[in-house]
C-alpha cells in the first residue's frame, strides 16, 4: 500500500486465499491496501476453481481490458466465456469471480 501504482484494474488470481476461514471478511482490508496504493479496480476470486477454468477467466478479462472495456464489463464477459463451455458452465467455476471498484 506504499506503493504509488496509479493502475486501473489489479487481477489477483489465488482463490485459494479468499477460501480460507473468515478471509472474506477480509476483502474490504485488500480494497483499501490496493486502493491506497492507486488502484481503482480489483478483480479476485471468491475460491479457488480449477487452473484451466481461472486461466480462461483471466486471459478473458485481459482480452477485454485491452479492447477498452471497463473492469465490471471486462469480468462479465470473462463469466460468460467460462461459463459458454461445456466442462466450465457450472457456477462453481466463473461465479466467484468479483470486482472491487472505487470511482
Amino acid at each position: 500500500m506504499n506503493l504509488e501504482l496509479r493502475a486501473d484494474v489489479a487481477v489477483l488470481s489465488d482463490g485459494g486465499a479468499m477460501s480460507m476461514r473468515d478471509a472474506a471478511d477480509e476483502v474490504g482490508i485488500i480494497a483499501w491496501a490496493w486502493r491506497a496504493a492507486g488502484v481503482r479496480n480489483i478483480i479476485l476470486p471468491r475460491w479457488a476453481t480449477d487452473e484451466p477454468a481461472s486461466d480462461a477467466f483471466v486471459k478473458a478479462v485481459h482480452d477485454r481490458l485491452r479492447a477498452g472495456d471497463a473492469a465490471d464489463v471486462a469480468a462479465q464477459t470473462a463469466r460468460a466465456t467460462v461459463r459458454s463451455t461445456r466442462a466450465t458452465a457450472a457456477p462453481f467455476y466463473w461465479a466467484g469471480w468479483m470486482v472491487v471498484s472505487f470511482r
